[in-house]
């Protein structure tokens, strides 16, 4: 049956394969498959199942109505495979088939979404690179920016703490340093009395030797 073919080349390939009557061999559908993708696109489409692909077209906006329920259709009939081992009849799928416009446009169209979605893919990873390294600069510059204010913090910090010890040396003399200057008020005041004296009584010698 034409589903029975497609199921095989979908294992064999990792997506939908051509039907017999497409009039197109394996190797020619996985040429056209190489065709149409890119080298990196290579590992994904082996890793792709028909879930998978269907994942995509339920996130991909542009996918038209015809391919998702082709999807959907040839879905179902693998799951049945899974559980009935007296075989499938491929009516829907085929009916599918032509609504869209056959097994290797849906194929194609499949190929070009994934494309687009590993496109989109390698976009977001090279944004999350370049952010990740834009992040990592800003904090190594910010790692460098507070080592350099520690260390003047630190310097400064230590010219407080020898201020504040010079402070509180003085802090410690200045009642020492108040009574001796009180001592020295009251010599100087003594001292300026006894030179009065002695001026007045060197001015009345004066006056007597005049007289």
């Amino acid at each position: 049956q034409h589903f029975n073919e497609a199921a095989r080349s979908h294992r064999r390939g990792g997506l939908l394969g051509s039907r017999d009557g497409d009039g197109e061999s394996d190797t020619d559908n996985q040429a056209l498959l190489d065709a149409s993708t890119r080298t990196a696109l290579e590992a994904v489409m082996t890793r792709t199942t028909l879930a998978a692909a269907l994942q995509i077209l339920e996130q991909e906006r542009g996918a038209s109505q015809g391919l998702k329920d082709l999807v959907r259709d040839v879905f179902g009939q693998l799951q049945k495979a899974s559980h009935h081992t007296a075989g499938l009849r491929g009516g829907s799928v085929d009916l599918a088939f032509q609504r869209f416009g056959g097994i290797d446009n849906s194929r194609i169209a499949l190929n070009r979404m994934i494309e687009e979605a590993q496109h989109k893919l390698d976009l977001e990873q090279i944004k999350g690179a370049e952010f990740a390294r834009t992040q990592t600069a800003l904090i190594t510059a910010c790692q460098q920016d507070r080592a350099a204010y520690n260390a003047l913090s630190s310097k400064a910090r230590g010219k407080v703490l020898a201020a504040q010890g010079r402070l509180g040396g003085l802090g410690r003399r200045m009642p020492s340093l108040e009574q001796t200057l009180a001592r020295h008020d009251d010599k100087c005041r003594a001292e300026a009395a006894a030179l009065e004296r002695q001026l007045n009584l060197t001015e009345q010698d004066t006056r007597r030797v005049r007289e």
